[in-house]
């Protein structure tokens, strides 16, 4: 039997053996064992696997970083492009709405003219009728009156007009030139703004994706060498979509609009007409002859009142009686010559009423305005002439007093026999020298066209922006190993590895902002006065660019055309009759568009 010392120090000794008194009097038994390093195998057997799982983890962080900074390359680019696209649509309406200013300023002048002519004509016409009763005993001194009032009008119409055609040429023609300068500019603005556009593009993947080399686009839009595998770029689609994109917007989401010599087609004809009819609503009061007498209208009246007054009632007439004077200036189309003419009409009529009140016993006093018959006066008339310009008679028919709202001319031609006078006065009557050359070439967009992008997703509006990385690049950076322990992309045979691949989308729109008022419930300081919306159009400069996003159909497109990759899993291929072999048919048809590209 051992000892208690003994049992200590044998190993076989247990807990279990040893009286429960001397454990609960605190007795210590020592357990530490000789035996280490259990740990350290199973450290090297899970060493391996942590390195690998580090490895993977960086290369997997390494690609979504490296996934972000493509994609905010492409969302740069195409929101950049758009935008610059936006600014020279806005540059076109600055321009468009000049050109129009400046065609209703030549408006003004053509008026002026046909104002002082329509001066001379009056005077013409009072010393007609006061060399007729200068021939009569009884009326002789009114003849002489008349004469002498006719040759004051005489002579403030030609003074008048010498003075104007002093400026008329030179100031009609600078103005005819500058518009030929708005024209140009907006055209070479739009179409500078491609190469703008493509530059941006390769500028935005330079600054959003690191390691981009800086070259000038123009180098970097063909296929980089074998030796150059860095960077980001467009890839083949997106080259596509860019090329298709200036296609549509040099000529598809806006049209130029120009008269040609030989002649143009409906739609040129019909876009210089929009543009007459929106110079015709942009005319100011003196070019439009408002009938509410504040502006182009005049009157010279004078008036004599007569009376009875009885116990019972009271009557009172006034005779009025004077010269009343309407007109204005419109630019109209003369289709034999394929030209727009400018011109001014005022024509004068003597206006005689007879004003009656009466007023009984009790009650209210009651009016009654007669108007007596018209008597035509005379007519003034100017045209601004260009090289094959020229209206004639045949071209004031009567019936232009039945068109346009406000009505033509200022309701000058309501005045039949003047309105001939005026006719036949502006044969003759033109600005000389020839200083007007016709309405200017100018850019819009058809109201009657739908928004791109329907059909090819890339067409204007629209910008699409299809970015590509080669995996070697991104593979490269970080750590190396002698095994192959590079991650996979999204798909990889056997001798081709697909790039990380970005799409973006971006539109051009217009918008009016309505909501920028300086308190409310006021109107925004943008808002047209009608409170109304307008459609896309080149005269208002509220062009703006955003962010879109993509379609299903882009996304399919972009993934088929760009990585090669159909959108469609072979378990959902397999429960459609045919989708599987459709599937592997479109594949290799992708493929090789691929290649191709």
């Amino acid at each position: 039997m051992l000892t208690l010392h003994e049992k200590r120090r044998d190993p076989k000794c247990h807990l279990s053996s040893l009286p429960l008194s001397w454990l609960r009097c605190g007795f210590r038994v020592n357990l530490r064992r000789d035996q280490s390093g259990q740990a350290t195998v199973f450290v090297l057997a899970f060493l391996g696997v942590i390195l690998l799982s580090a490895v993977f983890l960086f290369k997997s962080g390494q690609l979504t970083t490296e996934k972000m900074q493509l994609q905010n390359g492409a969302d740069s680019a195409a929101y950049t492009a758009s935008m610059l696209e936006a600014r020279a649509m806005n540059f076109t309406a600055y321009t468009n709405r000049a050109m129009v200013a400046n065609e209703v300023a030549i408006g003004q002048m053509v008026g002026l003219l046909s104002w002082a002519d329509e001066l001379v004509s009056i005077g013409e016409t009072f010393e007609v009728l006061g060399d007729f009763l200068d021939g009569t005993l009884v009326l002789a001194e009114a003849g002489a009156a008349l004469n002498t009032v006719g040759a004051g009008f005489i002579t403030a119409g030609e003074t008048m007009t010498k003075g104007l055609l002093v400026v008329a040429p030179l100031y009609t023609r600078a103005i005819s030139m500058l518009n030929m300068i708005y024209s140009v500019s907006q055209e070479f603005y739009h179409l500078t703004t491609i190469v703008l556009v493509t530059n941006a593009i390769f500028k935005s993947l330079e600054d959003n994706d690191p390691g981009t080399p800086g070259d000038f686009f123009l180098k970097r839009l063909w296929p980089w060498p074998a030796s150059d595998d860095k960077g980001a770029r467009l890839s083949p689609i997106g080259l596509v979509a860019l090329a298709g994109h200036i296609v549509s917007y040099i000529n598809g989401f806006s049209t130029r609009y120009a008269l040609k010599d030989a002649g143009g087609s409906k739609e040129n004809l019909a876009g210089m007409g929009r543009l007459a009819a929106t110079i015709r609503e942009g005319r100011d009061p003196f070019s439009r002859g408002d009938a509410d007498g504040k502006d182009r209208s005049w009157t010279l009246k004078g008036s004599a009142t007569a009376g009875m007054n009885y116990r019972i009632f009271r009557l009172t007439g006034t005779f009025t009686y004077g010269i009343e004077s309407v007109g204005g200036s419109e630019i109209r189309y003369k289709k034999d010559k394929n030209t727009f003419i400018w011109s001014g009409v005022d024509t004068a009529s003597w206006e005689d009423s007879i004003d009656l009140a009466y007023k009984g016993p009790v009650g209210r006093t009651h009016h009654k305005k007669i108007r007596l018959p018209s008597l035509p006066l005379a007519g003034g008339a100017y045209q601004a002439n260009g090289a094959k310009q020229s209206l004639n008679l045949v071209d004031m028919p009567q019936a232009l007093a039945q068109y346009g709202s406000p009505p033509a001319y200022g309701r000058a031609a309501e005045k039949k026999i003047s309105w001939s006078d005026a006719g036949i006065r502006i044969t003759e009557n033109k600005i000389p020298n020839n200083p007007y050359a016709n309405l200017r070439g100018y850019r819009d967009v058809d109201p009657g066209k739908k928004d791109g992008g329907i059909i090819l997703p890339f067409s204007s509006p629209f910008f699409l922006v299809g970015a590509i990385r080669p995996m070697k690049d991104i593979e490269g950076q970080g750590p190396q190993f002698a095994a192959p322990l590079d991650l996979p992309s999204a798909q990889i045979d056997d001798s081709k590895l697909y790039p990380l691949g970005a799409f973006a989308k971006a539109e051009v729109y217009h918008c009016r902002p309505h909501d920028l008022g300086y308190f409310p419930p006021q109107k925004s300081y943008f808002q047209r006065k009608d409170g109304k919306f307008e459609k896309d159009n080149l005269f208002s400069p509220f062009w703006q660019a955003r962010l879109v996003k993509t379609t299903n159909f882009d996304r399919f497109i972009g993934l088929a055309l760009q990585q090669e990759i159909i959108w469609l899993s072979d378990e959902d291929a397999e429960k459609v009759p045919g989708m599987e072999k459709l599937k592997d048919w479109a594949g290799k048809l992708i493929k090789k568009l691929g290649d191709l590209l």
